[in-house]
């Protein structure tokens, strides 16, 4: 949230020392008069998420390899979805038509648990063919069967990384997935602004920003924004530069 929630702050007066898991959190605090606060960010194992071979990458997850492929790790949680899951589906119901074989590999619960949507239902409101969206399977994400290496063949598998959230604390499959060589596209609000050092960030309008219950902002990121970012994305695919860029990027975050 920007900024600090009300309630936040005031449980944190009562702590002799705050940790901020971003630099922007750090401001926030700080704006809120909370001095004993300290920058400690969150860590990635960077030899586990770490680039490999593209093409085995996408067979392990039975993508086509000659397909355009977008990745997105996130929560399906909450309404409206802070990680707007439902924009997100919109948004590629459009890009598909003129990339018919373009494939989103979401992966999210489908199901409506924690007061998520249920997004197979989102899927088939928006016509995506089966084709052009992978779900991983709800029972392999309950009994947690995907690790860290499945995660990091999901995000080699892909071009791009997405996450268009209405905030962050922190945002950890964004590294991840630039530790593994994946340019990103996140929103370039609270935290997120500061996690694309391969990629591209979806700008926010000051007067686009919506209260929440919390008593502070988070941003709406429209499906037209997150279009034109994909539209970018695949306009730049291929660029092994960027890739690297990413992966130089998310070293600082190594886990050591």
């Amino acid at each position: 949230h920007c900024p600090a929630p009300p309630q936040v702050v005031n449980n944190l007066r009562a702590c002799k020392a705050v940790w901020a898991m971003s630099r922007f959190g750090l401001r926030m605090l700080r704006d809120a008069g909370i001095t004993d606060a300290w920058y400690v960010p969150h860590g990635v194992r960077t030899d586990l998420f770490t680039p490999i071979d593209r093409e085995y990458a996408r067979h392990k997850w039975d993508l086509p390899k000659d397909a355009y492929i977008v990745t997105c790790v996130a929560a399906n949680k909450g309404y409206p979805s802070r990680k707007h899951i439902p924009q997100l589906l919109k948004a590629w119901s459009v890009f598909i038509r003129t990339h018919k074989d373009a494939v989103l590999v979401l992966h999210a619960d489908p199901r409506p648990r924690m007061g998520g949507m249920d997004l197979y239902r989102i899927i088939k409101f928006y016509g995506i063919p089966d084709k052009n969206v992978h779900v991983p399977g709800a029972y392999a994400l309950q009994v947690g069967a995907h690790e860290p290496k499945h995660l990091n063949e999901l995000y080699n598998a892909g071009d791009v990384f997405i996450l268009p959230s209405a905030g962050e604390g922190f945002g950890i499959p964004a590294v991840e997935a630039q530790a593994s060589g994946s340019p990103v596209i996140l929103t370039d609000y609270t935290a997120q602004s500061e996690l694309c050092g391969g990629g591209w960030l979806i700008k926010v309008d000051e007067m686009d920003t919506e209260i929440t219950l919390q008593y502070a902002e988070q941003a709406h990121v429209s499906a037209g924004q997150i279009l034109k970012a994909l539209e970018t994305a695949y306009e730049a695919r291929g660029d092994e530069k960027r890739r690297a860029l990413a992966r130089e990027f998310a070293l600082q975050y190594d886990a050591k």
